[in-house]
């Protein structure tokens, strides 16, 4: 099992190193997001011309997910900036809405 070093920086604490065991590196080149009112979970997946395969999941917070979006963004304008635009593929970004229904059983 590998180790991976990290730094950790936040208010309270700067460059402290911390030791992870089970980190993991995972390649994805398409994802499936679901949504719920107190978590979202994004499945990351290999797309090949075989099918898909289910790499993992991570899942978080509706805080986690709006830092996750503004930094995203930022990664995304900073690339663009100096690559220029990322031609967008056409995603199956076909929304799925499940209806659930109470029934009073007499």
């Amino acid at each position: 099992m590998s180790k991976e070093v990290i730094f950790i920086e936040d208010e309270d604490t700067q460059n402290i190193e911390k030791e992870k065991q089970n980190v993991f590196s995972v390649y994805a080149n398409s994802f499936r997001i679901a949504s719920g009112y107190s978590d979202t979970i994004i499945t990351l997946l290999e797309q090949h011309p075989d099918g898909l395969n289910t790499l993992g999941r991570v899942r978080v917070s509706p805080q986690a997910l709006k830092e996750l979006t503004n930094r995203l963004k930022e990664i995304v304008e900073d690339y663009e900036k100096e690559y220029g635009p990322i031609p967008q593929r056409k995603a199956n970004t076909k929304k799925v809405v499940k209806k659930v229904v109470k029934k009073e059983i007499n």
